[in-house]
């Protein structure tokens, strides 16, 4: 039996002219593609329907916007399709795919038995992340058997529990060698939304350090700031009644009688009278140069930097010691110890000045001493150097958390932001935000890096679409009249860019290398 195989085809009469369309044909693209709910570990997406009764199902696509999560060495530019085909005319889908605080870009195409529409627009997802930290963490209470610590809940329903980290400051009271400065999780999940903990494993006369982090189905938080307790002596025990002394033996030939007042015991070696001294080291409790607290002055770091304006020769250093009262000495020595702090001469460049606090005796704990290092960039000229009173701090408060590329016209500076899709803007004297010259990027501009302008138009680069998105800078009105598209190849990831208005240079990740492309 033979097989036949029949394309069916209409025929239409246009003015005697005879038109064939084949009968099948792709279906419309999907629109209104958003994001109907995010959760730790999937994705719900949803979508207009087109309309089409040829629609069998649809190809879901996704990528990264945080790196290479599938492991294919793909990285976040490339989409793939994580369904093929959903097998449903149902305009929804959910990722149970997903990874805990990933974001991702997803698109859609429909399908028929023609093949695949044209993909959707973008939208964008975040997964649900760990909780935010536990804050207030105080000692309850601290006997020489138990230390209870308490604090305060971050306000997230999706907390299941707490891990409880804890250090000595007396030394390896662990006994695995970490020692003093290394925190162990003493109770890794309380699997309880109780903000409060009873630690049943301490020492008497010990001091310790704690600290928690809350747990979601995302993984733990970051840690809670410190609480110090100290536990201490273990309560006498009722003395037993002395058993009346046995008569000595009367002296053998030869034999020495003991001196008046001793004991056998001593005469064989002598009784430890006074407990093993316990130690630990100082801990630098601030650190202030010229006036300005370094952050994140901690026992565990012992490296600091800090810029200096060039104009500065001289800088003041101060600081505080946990426990208080510490010595502490500076190399090089004070330049003027007759001025309040110590007094460094600086030169041009990178100063080095080691300061060592300690040892120091407080009751029947020594405090090693311990050695910090800082360093501070002084400017050989204006235009050199790191000089912090310039910096511009306010992008936290202006919610520009994720800065990616940056470009000023000598009044303002712009910074992209790759989470909002926008570059805010500053004012570049002060550093205050100048909110009404933000630009709102395009919906698909959806991973902005580095930005370039020629002062009338402002480019920025998309590390997804291996483009550039134009943009008025007076106005932020979008120009894609002056947009570049479908750059390089098609594995190239770009970031940075720089143009002299006749050549554009872009840093290709995957190269790794900087091509050049014609303005034109």
């Amino acid at each position: 039996m033979t097989a036949v195989c029949i394309s069916l085809v209409v025929w239409f009469s246009i003015n005697g002219s005879h038109v064939a369309l084949a009968q099948d044909a792709a279906p419309a693209q999907p629109t209104g593609l958003a994001v109907s709910s995010e959760g730790f570990h999937s994705i719900t997406i949803a979508w207009d329907d087109p309309q089409d009764d040829s629609i069998t199902g649809y190809q879901v696509l996704r990528r990264s916007r945080d790196g290479d999560t599938y492991g294919d060495g793909q990285g976040a530019a490339e989409f793939v399709a994580i369904k093929d085909d959903t097998g449903t005319a149902d305009a929804e889908y959910t990722d149970g795919t997903a990874t805990p605080q990933t974001r991702y870009v997803y698109r859609v195409k429909a399908r028929n038995s023609a093949g695949l529409s044209e993909r959707s627009s973008y939208a964008n997802a975040e997964t649900l992340g760990p909780p935010d930290q536990p804050t207030g963490l105080t000692v309850s209470s601290a006997s020489h058997d138990s230390v209870t610590v308490a604090w305060d809940a971050p306000q997230d329903s999706s907390i299941s529990g707490y891990q409880v980290l804890r250090r000595s400051r007396d030394g390896d009271t662990y006994g695995d060698g970490q020692g003093a400065w290394d925190f162990v999780a003493i109770e890794n999940d309380t699997s309880s939304s109780d903000t409060e903990y009873t630690d049943e494993s301490v020492t008497p006369e010990t001091r310790y350090v704690y600290r928690v982090k809350a747990r979601n189905p995302a993984g733990l938080s970051e840690r809670s700031s410190y609480a110090n307790a100290e536990t201490p002596a273990a309560p006498e025990s009722t003395p037993q009644p002395t058993p009346a002394p046995t008569p000595e033996p009367p002296l053998e030939e030869n034999q020495v009688e003991p001196q008046q007042g001793a004991t056998t015991k001593d005469i064989q070696g002598s009784e430890l009278t006074s407990r093993q001294q316990q130690q630990s080291e100082v801990a630098l409790d601030s650190l202030t140069v010229d006036g300005t607290g370094l952050p994140g002055v901690s026992a565990e770091r012992t490296t600091y930097e800090f810029g200096m304006n060039s104009t500065v020769n001289r800088a003041t250093i101060d600081v505080t010691t946990d426990p208080a009262g510490a010595t502490v000495t500076y190399t090089p020595e004070d330049a003027d110890p007759i001025a309040p702090g110590h007094q460094v001469n600086l030169s041009s460049g990178a100063n080095t000045i080691t300061i060592t606090a300690g040892p120091f005796q407080q009751g029947e704990i020594l405090h090693a001493a311990k050695e910090y290092t800082l360093s501070i960039n002084r400017g050989v000229s204006d235009d050199f150097g790191w000089n912090a009173e310039d910096d511009i701090d306010t992008l936290v408060a202006a919610d520009n958390l994720n800065p990616t590329g940056i470009w000023s016209d000598g009044t303002n500076i712009w910074v992209a932001d790759g989470d909002d899709l926008k570059l805010y803007a500053y004012q570049l004297s002060t550093g205050e935000r100048d909110s009404g010259r933000d630009i709102d990027l395009d919906s698909e501009n959806a991973a902005p890096k580095g930005i370039w302008s020629d002062e009338e138009t402002i480019w920025v680069v998309d590390s997804a679409d291996r483009g550039l998105y134009a943009y008025t800078l007076e106005s932020g009105a979008r120009d894609s009249a002056k947009d570049f598209t479908g750059l390089g190849d098609d594995d190239a990831v770009y970031h940075g860019i720089w143009s002299d208005g006749e050549t554009i240079w872009l840093s290709d990740e995957t190269g790794p290398v900087v091509e050049a492309f014609d303005f034109d």
